[in-house]
């Protein structure tokens, strides 16, 4: 790669509406492999570059590397990859890849599309079989904890894991999670004519938690939720805020729609298309 095209690469910006996902935050790795999936890659430190292509792979290891690595297309824009740690764990992912080397650990940071990360989102967070509507409320969900939010980590902006947001890879452009994200491309909750982070859990127990304090941008009610009192109650997993995830899909599953969904666990809130330059300030 010439000198010219590898400054094109790192001077290049991505579109306003990506978020920087930490990944495989809960190993701290050491070491990381990168494999191309599907176009060539090119690694750049700033003063030399590598271009993968078909099969070849590269190892990074903190022993012996340095110097923040990028990851991309050639043209600088994101591409398809693979990024695993050897004998943990293997993932596809969609952007650029920045790997910097910390004191006993190297960072994976995605900056991925943000409609990427919420199909991403749903797809971790759902289980199999869940209602399309319910898998809707979340995807809307999902996009206002991601506007919203502010950093809540010093090197990237969020992790993969219920820290934050659940993350895998990508789920396939045909399924059920990625259509969810879709069709509802750009809508977020709002309280009061600001967009807020919208809280989640996975089942509330019969009865969602009421948090009045400040900060959080919504005053979390408490709600019933029939489901969970008919099928769960007393079942608790997560903090008991907004959206159970059991009681929406529950609710799907009996004809209710995301928005009856998301006005039973929000009472109060609009759902509003916010415009890329909203996206693209919240941050």
């Amino acid at each position: 790669m010439k000198r010219a095209a590898l400054l094109l690469l790192l001077a290049l910006r991505l579109p306003a509406e990506t978020v920087d996902v930490g990944v495989f935050t809960l190993f701290r790795p050491t070491e990381l492999r990168i494999e191309s999936a599907g176009t060539p890659l090119v690694l750049a430190d700033g003063a030399i570059s590598v271009t993968l292509e078909g099969r070849q792979s590269a190892e990074i290891h903190l022993s012996s590397n340095r110097s923040v690595i990028h990851v991309g297309a050639r043209d600088g824009s994101p591409a398809d990859f693979i990024l695993s740690i050897p004998g943990k764990i293997r993932r596809r992912f969609q952007g650029s890849l920045t790997i910097q080397p910390g004191a006993h650990y190297l960072r994976a940071i995605v900056s991925m599309d943000l409609e990427t990360a919420v199909a991403s989102v749903v797809a971790a967070e759902s289980r199999p079989g869940t209602p399309f509507e319910a898998l809707k409320a979340q995807a809307l969900v999902a996009r206002s904890y991601y506007a919203a939010s502010p950093a809540r980590h010093d090197r990237f902006e969020y992790c993969d894991t219920t820290h934050c947001q659940f993350l895998r890879e990508p789920p396939s452009a045909n399924s059920p999670a990625a259509r969810a994200a879709i069709e509802t491309r750009g809508l977020v909750l709002s309280y009061r004519g600001k967009i807020f982070p919208a809280l989640y859990s996975a089942s509330c127990g019969g009865e969602t938690r009421a948090l009045a304090e400040p900060g959080f941008g919504y005053p979390y009610f408490a709600v019933h939720c029939d489901y969970c009192r008919r099928h769960r109650q007393g079942v608790v997993e997560g903090h008991q805020l907004g959206l159970c995830q059991r009681g929406a899909a529950g609710m799907a599953a009996q004809g209710a729609s995301a928005r009856e969904i998301l006005d039973h666990y929000y009472p109060s809130v609009t759902i509003e298309q916010a415009s890329p330059a909203t996206l693209a300030r919240l941050h």
